[in-house]
């Protein structure tokens, strides 16, 4: 059989496709075996994920037994990118060109995030010894080679010296999210860092160039600062430049006979593009949740900025005499307190989340790990919607719940795709080994449908049709819709419009092809399972 065209010759109609309707929350099947990625490296813990414009995938890991971590890239179907470092991984230390007396601690895991052009920025973990703190961030090609125009020959170095320093050293216990890195449109790269690990010490965000130097026109000669603010956990810069910091402040708390310090309040600081305290926001640039009680603690995780400007605080917090709880505050663009989201701004978790995200519609994503009986350990994520109620179009009821018979998974981090599919990294365990993730593990990564029904093409009719892309298709359209003038296209529309009055006789099926065939459209046949896709590739024209 031929194929029906119209007056300009192209096909009135397209090939049908059998698509699938994805499910949110749902493991995606065309990423890697079933939905899961696991990658066999020997590693001692997981770190954050990237996306790249490019749709590749970057997950950090830090290494077992030996210093320094490794992260990988892999395709956007979940195997390793070959043209990335040693067969997709490259293995980062501090060690191999620090000077010899530096901490072993420089190599602890920090952040690793995706730069524009497909370049690589990774920070350790921050170090204070004798009067003094240290980071290292290095930057990679996108081939995963050492990029020498960045730093010193690929690394720049930071040493400041700290408010507070630990007797003996310590670690500042900076956590491993890519949000403490930030990278500008013009290449150049905003930090958070603390000037120590306990009570007292600040906020600072350092701004470097895009060949790694210090940026002195940037707050006071490249340093912004919020006094007492406390150690920062993650990072964030919203549509207008603003730069927040989500920090752990901690104080003495005196507990019986014993004093010692605590994490006693979360706060969300934010700068302003160049660098001072953004005194619109909150009290004096701060805004933030204090510890419940004399024997309470809470600790930020992450600050996300959604697309409508408003500020999401994931933080946990316990009494000190029941079980960790997980929340989620979100405030108004000026730091005040969005009552609309939960219950007065707050909105509980039902279990451990490590990681949020938002989504293009608003929605928060989080993921984390859940624990049973000691021994077992599986991935939980919840999506909420924009009020902060639990969205029961994802997962089961609102919550995914991905584990493994074999293995204990432990969820880490997340990262969302184009198309709002969520990436969760973290670490898988075999079962007998030890549930807290700790020791030689795998990594784990694992790809969410995020659905709403959407449709997923994966298969068309080859037999005939017209097969253009939705960008062929418009500009098909366009061409068409240009040679003719608006008195034509008036009169073509007007027949049309005949034409399908006089059709007295026609069934539902009948009438939405019609209906689908004058608007340019889409018909959908089937069930909620699969469905059969008719587009319509053009307007029927009488002339």
């Amino acid at each position: 059989m031929g194929t029906l065209t119209d007056r300009r010759g192209l096909p009135m109609f397209e090939g049908l496709e059998l698509r699938r309707m994805l499910s949110a929350g749902q493991l995606d099947a065309t990423f890697g075996s079933g939905g899961i990625v696991v990658t066999d490296r020997g590693l001692s813990g997981a770190g954050p994920i990237s996306v790249d414009a490019d749709g590749k995938i970057l997950a950090a890991a830090e290494t077992d037994g030996t210093s320094g971590w490794q992260f990988a890239r892999y395709a956007a179907d979940g195997s390793l990118d070959a043209s990335f470092g040693n067969n997709g991984i490259t293995t980062w230390s501090i060690g191999t060109s620090g000077p010899a007396s530096w901490p072993a601690e420089l190599d602890k895991m920090g952040s690793a995030i995706v730069a524009p052009g497909g370049k690589v920025l990774l920070v350790g973990m921050m170090q204070f010894t004798d009067g003094a703190g240290r980071l290292a961030i290095t930057r990679y090609n996108a081939d995963g080679s050492l990029d020498n125009s960045f730093g010193d020959h690929g690394t720049a170095v930071l040493t400041w010296s700290p408010a507070t320093s630990p007797s003996g050293g310590g670690s500042a216990g900076m956590e491993t999210g890519p949000g403490l890195l930030h990278v500008l449109s013009d290449g150049s790269i905003l930090l958070a860092r603390s000037t120590g690990v306990g009570p007292g010490a600040d906020v600072q965000v350092v701004r470097l160039t895009a060949a790694g130097q210090i940026d002195t026109t940037f707050g006071d000669d490249g340093v912004a600062t919020a006094v007492d603010a406390g150690v920062p956990n993650l990072l964030a810069v919203d549509a207008d430049g603003k730069i927040l910091v989500a920090a752990t402040q901690r104080g003495m708390r005196t507990i019986g006979s014993m004093t010692s310090d605590r994490a006693t309040r979360v706060n969300v600081v934010r700068f302003t593009a160049d660098g001072a305290l953004d005194t619109t926001f909150g009290d004096g640039g701060w805004v933030g949740k204090s510890a419940v009680g004399n024997e309470g603690q809470v600790w930020a995780r992450r600050v996300v900025v959604a697309p409508d400007g408003k500020v999401l605080l994931l933080g946990n917090e316990s009494d000190g005499s029941g079980p960790d709880v997980d929340f989620v505050i979100r405030f108004n663009a000026d730091g005040s307190r969005d009552m609309t989201f939960g219950i007065s701004g707050r909105q509980s978790l039902q279990t451990a989340k490590y990681d949020l995200v938002v989504d293009a519609h608003g929605r928060s994503v989080t993921a984390g790990t859940a624990y049973g009986g000691g021994t077992r350990s599986w991935i939980v994520s919840q999506r909420l919607n924009e009020d902060g109620s639990l969205d029961t179009g994802y997962g089961d009821g609102g919550t995914a719940t991905i584990s493994s018979a074999t293995q204990n998974y432990h969820g880490y981090y997340l990262s969302l795709t184009a198309d709002s599919d969520v990436l969760i990294s973290g670490t898988a365990v075999p079962v007998g080994g030890p549930a807290t993730g700790e020791g030689p593990t795998d990594l784990l990564l694992i790809r969410l449908q995020g659905g709403d029904g959407a449709l997923a093409g994966v298969q068309r009719d080859t037999t005939g049709g017209h097969h253009r892309s939705p960008k062929r298709r418009a500009m098909d359209e366009a061409a068409a819709a240009s040679h003719r003038s608006p008195k034509r296209r008036a009169i073509d529309e007007a027949a049309a419009l005949a034409a399908a009055d006089k059709r007295h006789h026609r069934s539902p099926k009948r009438r939405a092809m019609d209906e689908a065939a004058a608007a340019g459209g889409t018909l959908v046949l089937g069930s909620a399972g699969s469905a059969l896709v008719f587009n319509v590739a053009s307007r029927i024209t009488i002339g």
